[in-house]
């Protein structure tokens, strides 16, 4: 109650509505149809600032007077603008999407664009006097500036936050969660294809292979003790099968175990080596161990916003500006970017959940989802010596676009879309 008797009083006395507050405020100052007024004084100083006609002011009251009426107009007229597309925005949430679209064009057309467009109708009609004004001439030139600054495709880059490492990189994780038998993992340490870089050890795997291995030995000893009598001999073609079922089996879980051994996938030298990692330890799936890279191609990964795919082309130049500030700049020209969406982020250093700049949250699943459509783009820098992940920002060439096309491809987008909802 507390809360909407101090709402409501608010409102009430908000002077720059016709309430109770806007007759006290014209009371106190003394003036009368304050509103109406304060207007015409308003637009008043609006054409001897932008066109310097010399005209009167609409009456002859204390310039202190009149400085506080244009104030309360220009004030009036803001909070009404926001006012205005409030109740637009709330009418067209209230209903079916298609008639919101309808009613809140005409909520905008009705109260703000008409407005203006009867300002400007007189302005037509003073055409003459505006003309031969010498400060027409400096607002003529302030706005074509500006629709030239609106209109003209200025905009030639995009800009994309990525990280950088070398090519082909091999991330080191554990297959299964298990334990740490032997590691032979080393910063800076340069390894050959094949060679083992970590021993695991599941006592739940090996435990499996025991049972599967006795059942295996079970089977054979009740196969050899089949006579040849009609009864056992029905048993032999069960007996065969699951035979076959448990050596399938133990064929699985010895490819199991094999995975355990993790081996260099390629020639390369290991980085970011997880230096705590000892014998004894036991490890989940999901943690990065090490990285195996081989110098060589430097490829810089980043997700762009759907809106600005239209503008790459392959092979076009790009620039990747580390964040830190003591590492140089690199070129680099665009390899591919794809054409569908990405589900997920890959890399953890671009998602805003761990500090990067793609919005983005964790799904239940641990993976983490872009909260609007992002494509990936990779591009290949010239000359560059990353030796770990690194992470900047790619300024690529791409086709240009003026500040007004931008904005009416993203309200042509909204309207689409909500309109199709």
């Amino acid at each position: 109650a507390t809360t909407s008797l101090i709402v409501g009083m608010t409102i009430n006395l908000n002077p720059l509505m016709r309430f109770d507050g806007y007759y006290l405020l014209s009371d106190a100052w003394k003036i009368p149809n304050l509103q109406p007024r304060s207007n015409a004084f308003a637009r008043w100083w609006l054409r001897e600032k932008l066109f310097g006609l010399g005209d009167l002011p609409p009456e002859r009251i204390a310039s202190r007077r009149a400085r506080g009426m244009i104030i309360y107009a220009i004030a009036t007229f803001i909070y009404r603008q926001f006012l205005f597309i409030g109740i637009a925005l709330v009418v067209f949430h209230m209903f079916f999407k298609m008639l919101g679209v309808i009613l809140f064009s005409i909520e905008i057309i009705w109260f703000i664009v008409l407005p203006i467009l009867r300002e400007l109708k007189e302005w037509w009609h003073m055409r003459s006097r505006i003309l031969g004004s010498r400060r027409s001439r400096i607002s003529a030139l302030v706005l074509v500036c500006t629709v030239a600054l609106l209109i003209v495709p200025w905009k030639g880059s995009v800009a994309v936050q990525a990280v950088a490492f070398a090519e082909p990189e091999f991330v080191i994780f554990a297959p299964m969660p298990a334990q740490v038998a032997k590691t032979y993992i080393e910063d800076g340490l340069p390894v050959e294809k094949g060679k083992t870089l970590i021993v695991l050890r599941s006592p739940g795997l090996e435990h499996e292979m025991k049972l599967a291995k006795l059942n295996e030995e079970l089977t054979q000893m009740r196969l050899q003790r089949i006579a040849g009598d009609a009864v056992e001999l029905s048993e032999l073609v069960t007996l065969k099968g699951e035979l076959a079922r448990n050596k399938e089996k133990l064929a699985g879980l010895e490819k199991e175990m094999k995975r355990l051994v993790v081996e260099a996938p390629h020639d390369g030298v290991l980085r970011d080596v997880d230096v705590g990692l000892q014998p004894g330890d036991w490890i989940d799936k999901v943690s990065p161990l090490a990285r195996l890279v081989t110098p060589g191609e430097t490829i810089a990964r980043g997700y762009i916003d759907e809106d600005e795919l239209w503008r790459l082309t392959i092979g076009a130049d790009a620039s990747f500006i580390p964040e830190n500030d003591l590492l140089p700049s690199t070129t680099g020209t665009v390899v591919d970017y794809a054409a569908t969406g990405s589900s997920t982020i890959e890399w953890p250093y671009l998602a805003s959940v761990y500090g990067g700049a793609i919005p983005s949250d964790v799904a239940p699943n641990g993976t983490i989802v872009p909260r609007s459509g992002r494509h990936l783009v990779r591009v290949k820098l010239h000359g560059a010596d990353v030796t770990s992940a690194l992470r900047g920002t790619l300024h690529i060439a791409a086709k240009r676009e003026s500040i007004a096309a931008a904005f009416w491809r993203q309200v042509l987008r909204v309207l689409l879309r909500e309109a199709g909802a």
